[in-house]
């Protein structure tokens, strides 16, 4: 049996990413919670310490991106505007959709809709008021053109983009998430500056 690490949230993490290869290859509805198990090297009773069911593994991942501080805040350092620091929060949903794919991304918007878990959306996600308030900013130092209130740009900006998200997933992933996210960051902004200056390197 392989060896998981022994740092916090390793095994999880293990899990987490050997249902993911096999959820890809195979389909999620085609993989069972033993196939996940053997791909990992554990047993039944570890991948249910960490994980009540399959569904949890994918219910994690858009959360997991908001988590990942050490990442964000590394990309948040070199923004120059505050559109860039609100782009470099934001573009992680897509790219992390692009790297677990069309089907896995799928089944945690299906996952949602079944549970109902969208009647608080966009409010509980993990960036929405750190995105309400870099739109204050933005605002004030004159990056974007929209001066309606704040929360309601960030609620605009949220569904347009979870909206993008569900017609990428329809459409197999055939084009670049991240070039709708942008499309949908100038119109939903209005914005002021170059999008150089916002997007950076993804310009």
């Amino acid at each position: 049996m392989k060896t998981l690490s022994k740092k916090p949230g390793g095994a999880k993490e293990k899990i987490r990413n050997e249902a993911i290869k096999l959820f890809k290859e195979y389909g999620y509805e085609n993989v069972t919670v033993v196939q996940i198990c053997e791909a990992a090297g554990i047993t039944k009773r570890t991948f249910y310490y960490h994980f009540s069911a399959k569904d949890e593994i994918v219910d994690g991942i858009v959360g997991h991106v908001g988590h990942n501080t050490e990442q964000m805040a590394d990309a948040l350092l070199h923004q120059e505007t505050n559109v860039g620091v609100l782009w470099a929060m934001m573009r992680n949903y897509a790219v992390d959709a692009e790297e677990n794919g069309p089907v896995i991304t799928a089944q945690v918007y299906i996952n949602i809709l079944q549970r109902g878990a969208t009647e608080v959306f966009p409010d509980d996600m993990v960036l929405f008021n750190a995105s309400v308030r870099t739109i204050t900013n933005a605002q004030m130092t004159g990056e974007i053109g929209n001066q309606q209130p704040p929360k309601d740009i960030a609620f605009a900006l949220f569904h347009a983009l979870r909206s993008a998200a569900y017609s990428w997933c329809a459409a197999g992933g055939s084009y670049p998430l991240l070039e709708e996210y942008k499309r949908i960051f100038i119109s939903v902004l209005d914005f002021r500056i170059p999008p150089e200056k916002a997007f950076g390197e993804d310009s």
